[in-house]
């Protein structure tokens, strides 16, 4: 899903040269599209990443402390993003450039697919849930109760 991500995060921003001329509901349709499959591609990743510290440890603690280094991670991802944006955006005169904005989205589309990445290999399932495959479950029962 990463790859999803960063494509539609670059194609967010990227001006589509058949589009230019195009009339202005074609050019929402496009950023409709865009902007919903970028957020449901990122909730793809983002909602198994964080319940993933259930499956890396049983100990109270250490999940508290996975998800403070989850936090503090995201914190500085911020930062990184807040400063870097306004060096690629503005130009010396302090006004804002469109080129700035798909220069910074390809460098940040390249360094999340290298954080996933990077994630995904580095982490380690240590927690074993048995398998619930073949057992039958009865939905009539909670309504019984």
């Amino acid at each position: 899903m990463a790859i999803p991500v960063a494509g539609f995060g670059i194609l967010s921003f990227f001006c589509v040269p058949a589009l230019v001329a195009a009339p202005v509901s074609v050019k929402l349709l496009y950023a409709y599209v865009t902007y919903i499959g970028f957020g449901m591609s990122y909730t793809a990743i983002n909602i198994p990443y964080g319940a993933l510290v259930s499956v890396m440890t049983d100990v109270p603690t250490e999940r508290a402390s996975l998800s403070m280094a989850r936090t503090y991670g995201s914190t500085m991802a911020i930062l990184m993003v807040n400063m870097l944006v306004p060096i690629f955006v503005f130009n010396k005169d302090n006004i804002p450039q469109a080129s700035g904005f798909i220069e910074i989205v390809l460098i940040l589309s390249v360094l999340s697919l290298i954080s996933w990445v990077l994630c995904y290999k580095m982490t380690e399932e240590r927690i074993r849930r048995p398998s619930t495959a073949h057992q039958k479950i009865d939905f009539k029962l909670p309504l019984l109760v």
